[in-house]
């Protein structure tokens, strides 16, 4: 462990910056045969939850993957939400056959 943080009441580890060229925090695994990531955020308990972002998020390469639960987007579950638009778009499918048959 390089660095050890720990706090009952407070922020662990709290980070500033005022530069306009780095970030306040950065993490990276520079083992090109490792499969861990960069940074791991684990919260317990089911209220909550382990990440906030507050401000927009860039993937700059790479996938986002979902591995286990849903993403919501302003309340819109967006998995459910493409699985009805796929029902919809299959139907209008048969929709637009049976049309072509007349």
């Amino acid at each position: 462990i390089g660095v050890w943080c720990e706090s009952n009441e407070h922020e662990a580890l709290h980070a500033e910056t005022r530069s306009t060229k780095t970030a306040a925090i950065a993490a990276y695994n520079l083992n090109s045969d490792s499969d861990s990531a960069a940074f791991f955020a684990k919260k317990e308990g089911t209220r909550g939850c382990s990440a906030i972002f507050d401000g927009k998020v860039n993937i700059v390469n790479g996938d986002m993957k979902i591995l286990n639960g849903t993403l919501f987007i302003k309340d819109i579950n967006i998995v459910d939400w493409i699985n009805s638009l796929s029902g919809m778009i299959a139907q209008l499918q048969g929709e637009i056959a049976s049309l072509r048959i007349r």
